[in-house]
C-alpha cells in the first residue's frame, strides 16, 4: 500500500519549517524535513516579510520532499502570502509585520 503524505509549512518570526506527516498503524507520524531562518527586512520605513525569499524557501522544502521520494498529497500553511492565480502559484503582495498593522 502506498503511503499518503501531507505537508505543513510553518512560517514563524525567526524561522520556518516543513513538516511532513502520514498515518502509520493508526497513528500520526510527523517528520521535520526542512528548516530555514526567517526575519524582517526594512522597506519604505516599515518592517516587512521578504516574501520573495519565503517563496523560495517554500519551494526548497517541496524539493526536499521530492528528493526524499515523499510527495505530499496536499499541503497547507500559516502566514503564507501566496495563492493560486489561474494555473500558477504566485505571490499575492507584501505583508507588513503584525505590529505595523495595528493588530498586535
Amino acid at each position: 500500500m502506498e503511503m499518503t503524505y501531507y505537508l505543513a509549512v510553518d512560517i514563524g518570526a525567526s524561522s520556518g519549517r516543513h513538516m511532513l506527516s502520514h498515518l502509520e498503524d493508526g497513528k500520526l507520524v510527523l517528520e521535520e524535513i526542512y528548516r530555514f531562518p526567517n526575519g524582517m527586512t526594512e522597506k519604505n520605513g516599515h518592517k516587512v516579510w521578504d516574501v520573495e525569499r519565503l517563496f523560495a524557501e517554500i519551494l526548497n522544502g517541496m524539493k526536499q520532499c521530492a528528493r526524499l521520494g515523499k510527495i505530499p498529497h496536499s499541503m497547507g500553511g500559516g502566514l503564507c502570502p501566496f495563492g493560486w492565480a489561474g494555473k500558477t502559484y504566485r505571490r499575492c503582495g507584501s505583508l507588513p509585520r503584525r505590529q505595523d498593522t495595528g493588530h498586535g
